[in-house]
């Protein structure tokens, strides 16, 4: 058809432009639960590093561990090697004292807290390391 003007999209036109706004409209949504799932793995590999380096300290039944925070790391040492994990962004963390003492007995464990604060998520999480058994709780706040 000669002279007839095209006005308007065509069909698949539109279907490109609603699926990138779709895409970009998810992608935004989802930024903070990326950023929570990604603390969340953090504390829970703190957690569980003071779960390991405690275990390994039960069953050398000598040598005990120790949790520090030192320079952006949180560090458990004991006699079979060293866990380090590195300390993301936005994340402060606060120790009640300078130091975990995780005990190869039940009795001498350093009891105390270890608080772990999300300042972009107003999230916090606190491990405690209770004072004979030396059990290690984790809790949501």
């Amino acid at each position: 058809m000669i002279g007839k003007s095209n006005k308007g999209f065509t069909l698949i036109e539109l279907v490109i432009v609603v699926s990138i706004i779709f895409t970009v409209g998810t992608v935004a949504i989802n930024i903070p639960k990326i950023e929570e799932l990604r603390y969340e793995a953090f504390v829970k590999s703190v957690y569980n590093a003071m779960q390991t380096g405690r275990e390994l300290a039960m069953s050398s039944g000598k040598y005990g561990s120790r949790c520090t925070i030192v320079d952006d790391t949180v560090k458990i040492d004991n006699f079979y090697g060293d866990m380090i994990i590195d300390i993301p962004e936005n994340v402060s963390i606060s120790i009640n004292m300078d130091s975990f003492y995780l005990s190869p007995t039940t009795s001498g464990s350093t009891a105390g807290t270890m608080t772990i604060y999300h300042e972009k998520l107003k999230q916090q999480y606190r491990i405690t390391v209770a004072v004979v058994s030396g059990k290690i709780t984790l809790y949501k706040d």
